[in-house]
């Protein structure tokens, strides 16, 4: 299935995404041991869809799909995914697809 079109509200969208994301991930890191495992299970899926979504932003940032603003917007998700690797490492969450370094 060929990724969807990479139009300035689909990157906007999925860069909201991963941003809330990245947002939870220390309350639900804390909270990892506690959950149920199909919650964890589900949190992880929803993860793995945002790595997926990562790799096409990657993509959309290299080519020059984005706006300015975008550019910008994308390298913040970059810095905290960077600095969240201990964590996503303790929860076996999937790594980043892509170099985290711009």
């Amino acid at each position: 299935m060929a990724p969807p079109p990479a139009t300035p509200e689909r990157i906007d969208s999925e860069l909201r995404f991963i941003t809330l994301m990245l947002r939870d991930l220390p309350d639900v890191v804390r909270d990892w041991l506690e959950m149920g495992e199909a919650e964890r299970i589900s949190w992880s899926h929803d993860w793995d869809q945002q790595m997926g979504y990562l790799r096409l932003l990657d993509g959309q940032y290299r080519n020059g799909a984005m706006t300015v603003k975008q550019r910008t917007r994308y390298r913040e998700p970059l810095a905290k995914l960077k600095a969240s690797l201990p964590t996503i490492e303790q929860t076996n969450l999937q790594q980043p697809p892509i170099s985290l370094d711009i």
